[in-house]
């Protein structure tokens, strides 16, 4: 459920921070909005994962290989999401 709001709420709140950036003169606003579009995804994916975690440690239904694989994937996936940003952004 959290992830279906923070969906809505990207798409909200980039759409109004693209409408803004298109009257502007400058394109690179427009630029950075673009190439965020699949990190900012991917950094979503993440916090719920790490909320996830939270919760299962808060109500004890959690295993330690969960947790520290759960660490592990946050960490690769902010790696990837950095490394995108750069590739799109750059290119």
């Amino acid at each position: 459920m959290s992830l279906l709001v923070m969906f809505f709420l990207k798409r909200i709140i980039l759409g109004h921070i693209r409408r803004l950036s298109e009257k502007t003169r400058y394109h690179l606003d427009t630029l950075v909005i673009d190439a965020m579009q699949l990190p900012l995804t991917i950094v979503m994916l993440v916090l719920n994962i790490i909320l996830l975690r939270h919760l299962c440690v808060f109500f004890g239904a959690t295993e330690v290989p969960f947790e520290s694989f759960s660490g592990i994937v946050e960490r690769v996936l902010l790696i990837f999401a950095v490394v995108l940003f750069v590739d799109r952004f750059c290119i």
